[in-house]
Order: C-alpha cells, then structure tokens, then sequence
C-alpha cells in the first residue's frame, strides 16, 4: 500500500496528518510519502482549500481535519479488500 499526505510546510494540519500516518506504519504495510503541495502548481490549485489530504493507491482517504480513528478505519478496510 502506498499513503500519500498532500500538504505544505507550517500547515499544522498537516504535520498532524502525517504523525498520524507514521505511527500506522506501525500497523499496516505501507510508507508514508509527504507531498509539498507548493512545489506544484498543479496540486496547488487543487488542495490548498482542502489540505492536508491523505491518498492510499491513489484514493482519497481524509481531507481536512485527519483523525486517527478515520485513517485506521480506511486503512483497515483497505487491508481487508486486499485480501483474497
């Protein structure tokens, strides 16, 4: 699985994101990759309302203000669908 947290530097929201995926690393089989929405004008015009915004394979999992409980829940749903 691969996460992606799409924010910017000093964004708290962010930094809370991302501390929240890395402690599910822990859990479940994935790195976290953090994305500098600024570096891109492209993902800039798409998330700077809506940041940080959390990706896993490419859907978006949370947005906004990230909870532990939600991204665990994503995460864990993700696990069971990849079963066979």
């Amino acid at each position: 699985m691969r996460l992606v947290v799409y924010g910017r530097p000093g964004c708290c929201l962010c930094e809370k994101a991302e501390d929240i995926a890395r402690r599910l690393e822990r859990e479940y089989a994935f790195e976290t990759e953090v994305v500098d929405i600024t570096g891109d004008p492209v993902l800039y015009a798409r998330y700077r309302e809506v940041i940080p915004v959390v990706t896993l394979d490419g859907t978006e999992i949370a947005r906004g203000r990230v909870g532990f409980a939600g991204m665990r829940g994503a995460l864990a749903r993700a696990a069971g669908a990849a079963r066979p």
